[in-house]
């Protein structure tokens, strides 16, 4: 565990303080190097290069039991990943092989452990190891345990494998996959996208059964959407918006064939989100963004951000007809007239609610930084707030107090 016991008694003094403010508030300070952040009913995780500490959140009131457990510390030889919200760790051991780096050994770890479920699962669950998997390069968990290992061969790309496991550790099913680059799982780890330099984008079972070859891709978000109702319940279907370049298409397998296939505007997208509402759309190139109809790809609602403002990062949540939320980071380049480290230092966070609805509600806040990198600022929603990191801080926004 992490020496944050300064941090947390510094922000507990002034929690009543800062969170009856109106807009984002610190909840984690770095020194330039955070490159990730989650949040969960554990609390804050803020990844860094080499380390992450987790931030017990019941004592600023975001959470509501204390934290037990923690995350593993780890050696220069070794490096930690997360799943999309955090509840599980894979702690990676590396060793050079040749003109490339090999891991010869992973530990898949819980890290959700508040409340009394959280607790108790914490308690029971014993971290599980594998070894032996030649070649193995990389592994992605989901937030429900399963995993899957990558072996990327840079010398014969068309070598390359996927491995399928399950939470308990048991291989399921090899996979050749030439040139895997990205590999994602959805939010409930059923459903698997990965892109192939060859093949583009193809989605998988957890199990490795392959559903679909969708073609070439560069973004992707994929979701269960049930069929019927207005909650995710069984029967549900897998749909999956991906762009390529300026072109954004949406698979559905109520019709197992690409829904379909639009360009839009003149820029190639950088980021894309799909709920499981209805399957809206959110999508933004470096100056547009669209709220897009899933079940029709028409424009609902738009944005553009003219130059030197650029959009980084897009988030997306929706539970019903009358609560859409939308954000989206940016960022100001200062041009090459100043100097380099100068130049990146600026951006801040957008937020909308409901934009095509009388109740239209938006949300705006600059911010500066020391450091960034090609996502800076990042948006993610959680629970009732809005997640805003930079490599210089983690900001929380609170979206049950009038917005």
């Amino acid at each position: 565990m992490r020496k944050t016991l300064t941090l947390f008694f510094i922000l507990s003094i002034t929690a009543a303080a800062v969170f009856a403010q109106s807009g984002s508030q610190v909840i984690y300070r770095g020194s330039g190097d955070i490159t990730g952040a989650f949040l969960n009913e554990s609390g804050l995780i803020a990844q860094k290069e080499s380390a992450a500490e987790l931030t017990d959140l019941s004592k600023l009131g975001l959470a509501k039991y204390p934290l037990e457990g923690g995350i593993p510390s780890i050696s220069a030889s070794q490096r930690l990943t997360f799943s999309a919200d955090g509840y599980y760790a894979a702690v990676v051991n590396y060793l050079p092989a040749g003109d490339y780096i090999e891991i010869p050994q992973f530990t898949i770890y819980f890290v959700k452990a508040s409340g009394p479920l959280g607790r108790q699962t914490w308690k029971n669950y014993k971290p599980l190891t594998v070894t032996g998997v030649p070649g193995l390069t990389d592994v992605v968990v989901s937030d429900r345990g399963n995993f899957i290992g990558l072996i990327r061969n840079i010398n014969i790309a068309e070598a390359s494998q996927m491995l399928f496991y399950n939470a308990t550790g048991e291989l399921l099913k090899t996979v050749d996959f030439p040139a895997v680059t990205e590999v994602k799982f959805n939010e409930d780890g059923r459903l698997v996208g990965a892109i192939s330099g060859v093949r583009g984008l193809v989605l998988f079972t957890s199990a490795g059964e392959e559903i679909v070859e969708l073609g070439p891709c560069q973004w992707f978000d994929l979701t269960y959407i049930p069929i019927e109702g207005d909650v995710p319940s069984s029967p549900i279907a897998t749909k999956c918006v991906y762009t390529n370049g300026n072109i954004i298409s949406l698979y559905s397998e109520l019709d197992p064939k690409v829904q379909w296939s639009k360009a839009f505007g003149e820029e190639i997208f950088r980021d894309v989100a799909i709920t499981w509402y209805n399957a809206d759309i959110l999508a933004v190139s470096k100056h547009n963004l669209y709220h897009i109809d899933g079940a029709t790809g028409e424009i609902l609602f738009e944005r553009h951000l003219g130059a030197p403002k650029a959009i980084t990062t897009c988030a997306l949540e929706k539970h019903s007809t009358d609560n859409l939320k939308i954000a989206y980071g940016w960022e100001i380049d200062n041009g090459r007239e100043v100097d380099y480290t100068q130049r990146h230092i600026q951006g801040g966070f957008s937020y909308i609610k409901n934009p095509t609805s009388p109740e239209f509600i938006e949300h705006s806040e600059n911010l500066n930084y020391s450091n960034w990198n090609v996502f800076t600022p990042e948006v993610k929603f959680w629970r009732e707030g809005l997640l805003i990191q930079t490599m210089d801080e983690i900001r929380y926004l609170k979206l049950n107090e009038g917005r």
